[in-house]
């Protein structure tokens, strides 16, 4: 694709589905598939869009280690003339999975591809490969057992109004916020900070529990006041001569934040809106030319 747009992805996503079908979840990033356009796109036909979260490619490591491959074939290609991505593509599709006596191609299409090598004419019957999932579980498990080495115990769970840290994608740095609400996609919260004026998704892995002296009646001193325009959250940890604010307000301020939400959730999908083309960062503008 040329750019990557929703009208683009669109199109291409139109192309796989006849022929290999429409999905029932498609797993993607946020950019462009929480677009007005590719949302009804999905709604037209029946398939649900689950998102990764922002900055935790982790999440989506299976497109994420197909586009590594594949950069791997480019880095080849420069290097040899001789090599072309079609054919590297072809090698791949042939080669057997770690793990198991079956090729992508024929998890596929039940059916070996034909090379340049010499291969027995019965091993290009179609058959369907059995057993397929118990013969990667081990795999699975032993991978599992060498991740959990590093991984956390346990994760951390958090509810609206919890005060957390979130860090920084830009400075790298752990900046107070608290949870505004959480997301329909596992271990994702809607957290409210100083650093952006939204309200930003993030996954938990960038949140940490940030313990504050209060009362057991949970006042948040924290939260910005209704009545101002400040919306910052003042970053002091030990509250001195603070107004405490009553739960009832807190529970008014967290309402608004997600009324708020709604609201541009509903701006965003207004198909009423102008069409206008844009690239990843920024409006695509055409040129203004003398008329002579």
């Amino acid at each position: 694709m040329p750019t990557k747009t929703s009208e683009n992805v669109i199109d291409v996503l139109s192309f796989l589905f006849s022929i290999h079908g429409i999905p029932m979840v498609l797993l993607a990033d946020n950019n462009p598939f929480k677009s007005f356009k590719c949302i009804n796109f999905a709604k037209e036909h029946n398939f649900e869009i689950v998102s990764c979260s922002p900055h935790y490619h982790q999440s989506n490591g299976l497109a994420e280690k197909a586009v590594s491959i594949v950069k791997q074939f480019l880095r080849k290609c420069t290097k040899d003339h001789k090599l072309t991505l079609p054919n590297c593509l072809l090698q791949y599709r042939v080669t057997p999975i770690s793990g198991s006596d079956a090729s992508p191609a024929q998890l596929l299409m039940s059916r070996q591809l034909t090379t340049t090598l010499p291969v027995l004419t019965s091993r290009l019957t179609p058959s369907v490969v059995l057993n397929v999932v118990t013969k990667l579980t081990p795999k699975s498990l032993n991978d599992k057992k060498f991740y959990d080495r590093t991984a956390s115990a346990k994760e951390p769970q958090f509810s609206p109004s919890d005060y957390v840290f979130i860090k920084n994608q830009i400075t790298c740095k752990w900046e107070p916020g608290i949870i505004v609400d959480s997301c329909e996609e596992p271990r994702s919260y809607l957290v409210k900070t100083n650093f952006s004026n939204n309200v930003i998704r993030r996954n938990s892995t960038f949140l940490k529990p940030r313990n504050v002296n209060a009362p057991i009646t949970t006042p948040v001193y924290l939260l910005p006041d209704r009545t101002s325009n400040n919306d910052q959250i003042p970053n002091n940890e030990q509250p001195v001569n603070q107004n405490v604010i009553p739960l009832q307000q807190v529970s008014e301020d967290l309402d608004r934040w997600r009324e708020q939400i709604r609201q541009r959730l509903a701006q965003n999908q207004n198909p009423q809106e102008p069409d206008v083309q844009r690239t990843r960062t920024r409006v695509i503008r055409q040129p203004q030319r003398l008329n002579l």
